[in-house]
């Protein structure tokens, strides 16, 4: 199974950083997050990726070339020439011959270290049933400390960003199968055109994650990801696809 990442956004959200390089070359844990997404798919048996890329598409190009020795599994570029979306960049992929089966697309902002390979194994399960794409899920986490308080109003403690019970967001993992290619849109994204679609027929499942998952979107979430790096031990030593 191949796994297509997502790059071509311009990471407005990240600059000045991302005035120079892409989003996918922004430095976190002291190497880009393209390499952590790259290390983490070879881990879970990933053979090949194809890069969806536009904007500063060349640098992405040089760093690939300049660091052979670093890069854990073969990387195929789709460029887009103009901005496509998720959903568009995708099926500019699979119209260009880089995609011809089942495949894992991943966001090219996330970090994670959850188990791809159960991820695969269920969607194998779900596709026995018509399932065309599994979608990964993340409790959601309160941006903010929550106070305990009884029907007196009385706080007795407080969580300080606590995970959300019953709430799941879309962790920018997927498994689908390739014939999803005409109900995507050639300029567009997935959560506006495909995922309605195959929702409304039944055709998509949900798959909880567990560990760790982080999406780089602003300069701060930068700062966090570093201390999660640096300061939690117990993940820096079971994940040496973030690490090393």
């Amino acid at each position: 199974m191949k796994a297509l990442i997502l790059a071509g956004g311009k990471g407005l959200r990240l600059r000045p950083l991302t005035e120079k390089v892409p989003k996918c070359l922004v430095e976190v844990g002291g190497k880009p997050i393209l390499l952590h997404i790259l290390s983490w798919l070879a881990k879970n048996g990933i053979e090949e990726a194809v890069l969806a890329v536009g904007y500063k598409h060349e640098a992405v190009s040089q760093y690939l070339e300049e660091n052979r020795e670093r890069i854990p599994l073969p990387v195929t570029l789709s460029v887009e020439e103009e901005p496509l979306g998720t959903g568009g960049g995708i099926r500019q992929a699979i119209e260009r011959g880089y995609i011809d089966g089942d495949f894992v697309t991943v966001n090219g902002d996330v970090l994670t270290d959850t188990d791809l390979k159960k991820m695969t194994a269920f969607f194998a399960e779900r596709k026995a049933m018509e399932v065309k794409a599994v979608i990964a899920l993340k409790r959601e986490r309160s941006p903010y400390g929550v106070a305990l308080i009884d029907e007196d109003n009385v706080i007795h403690a407080f969580m300080e960003k606590p995970e959300l019970e019953g709430v799941w967001i879309n962790a920018g993992i997927y498994v689908m199968t390739s014939d999803i290619v005409d109900l995507l849109p050639k300029n567009g994204d997935l959560e506006r055109s495909l995922f309605p679609k195959l929702a409304w027929a039944h055709q998509m499942a949900g798959f909880k994650i567990e560990g760790y998952w982080r999406s780089v979107d602003s300069l701060k979430d930068i700062e966090e990801a570093n201390g999660d790096l640096k300061g939690r031990g117990r993940f820096a030593d079971r994940t040496t696809c973030l690490t090393s």
